[in-house]
């Protein structure tokens, strides 16, 4: 849209300064300033990097070892805790104080690594579309050649193109599992421990991410056309530019296990057990990237010496990337974002 608004501006320029009968000589040294708007539809891609750290020791033997699963993070600290000891079934529940010999074990309905994993899903991009102001000042040059115009200029802008995303992580899940064990033997059994087991999880927690764009300079060579006071012109060159990413995550997970067992004529035992595991992640980086300008405009001359522009360009500063790395030093998460967008402006020019 904002294209096609700038193209239609400079045929309205171009047919009006067509139709006027005064003549303009555009050779000569002109500064300038002007104001506009600038805007950019480029997105950050976030990719969650797994180095394949595995925690194969008990929940309370050493240190959390996280994982990424499908942009969702979990400790391996809360996910022994959470999902192993349901499943290790030949050891579930409390230790019973009946005696006998344990002789079957019954099935841990829903107690499987396949149900719903219990982590919060994260995102994977991060939508860029603001519309910001932007002031510009610029010096120049032009030499014509009968109805040919060479020039160049050079401008700054001062504008600050940004990113600013954050959102709360809340997730929680529960697991319920049953069984039943003989433990006296003989067919039929004679005496049944029945175990009842539930574990808890849940997650909270933020993310935040920010970048900008800001104080884009170009040096660009120009090429138009002159027809009398008007002036309609291509122009491209180097840009650059003041770039800033910053990012910082957090997740606090708690895991609940509770679990008890009875005969059905014996007192109930009772036991339980958790863990709590925190885990953050922060970076931050800025540097002046250098690309490139290309765009167009057109230039009226209302008198020898004063001009109204309109013109606009696209600048690419390439693309950049900002990895987060967790306050255990196992797992990461990168975003990468391309610096680019348009701006589109009109002014004043004088002309020497």
């Amino acid at each position: 849209m904002s294209m096609r608004l700038f193209l239609a501006s400079v045929a309205l320029v171009g047919s009006a300064g067509l139709a006027a009968a005064q003549d303009h000589d555009w050779t000569g040294v002109y500064v300038g300033a002007s104001v506009g708007v600038t805007g950019s539809e480029s997105d950050a891609s976030v990719r969650y990097d797994d180095p394949g750290a595995s925690y194969s020791g008990s929940a309370s033997a050493g240190a959390p070892h996280g994982r990424w699963e499908n942009g969702m993070y979990v400790s391996d600290l809360a996910r022994e805790e959470h999902y192993d000891n349901v499943r290790a079934s030949t050891t579930y529940g409390p230790t019973y104080g009946y005696g006998g010999t344990l002789t079957s074990v019954g099935s841990l309905d829903g107690a499987t690594l396949g149900v719903a994993d219990p982590i919060s899903p994260w995102i994977n991009s991060i939508a860029n579309g603001d519309i910001n102001v932007v002031g510009s000042l610029r010096i120049g040059a032009n030499y014509q050649l009968g109805p040919v115009v060479f020039g160049a200029e050079v401008d700054g802008s001062l504008m600050k193109q940004a990113v600013d995303k954050a959102f709360a992580i809340g997730e929680g899940a529960t697991i319920d599992a049953s069984t039943s064990q003989c433990i006296v033997g003989g067919s039929p059994c004679t005496t049944t421990y029945y175990t009842d087991y539930q574990s808890e999880y849940s997650q909270s927690g933020g993310f935040t991410f920010e970048s900008e764009a800001s104080n884009i300079r170009t040096a660009r060579a120009r090429l138009g056309l002159a027809a009398g006071p008007v002036l309609v012109y291509a122009t491209g060159g180097v840009a650059s530019g003041d770039i800033r990413m910053k990012t910082s995550a957090s997740v606090s997970e708690q895991v609940d296990n509770d679990w008890s067992g009875d005969t059905g004529s014996s007192p109930t035992d009772v036991g339980s057990g958790g863990v709590t595991n925190n885990t953050s992640w922060s970076a931050s980086d800025s540097e002046t990237k250098y690309g490139f300008a290309v765009g167009g405009g057109a230039s009226y001359a209302v008198t020898d010496n004063v001009i109204l522009t309109l013109d606009g360009y696209y600048y690419d500063l390439g693309r950049h990337s900002l990895t987060a790395v967790d306050n255990h030093g196992e797992t990461s998460y990168t975003i990468s974002q391309d610096f680019d967008g348009y701006v589109v402006r009109s002014g004043l020019e004088y002309q020497f």
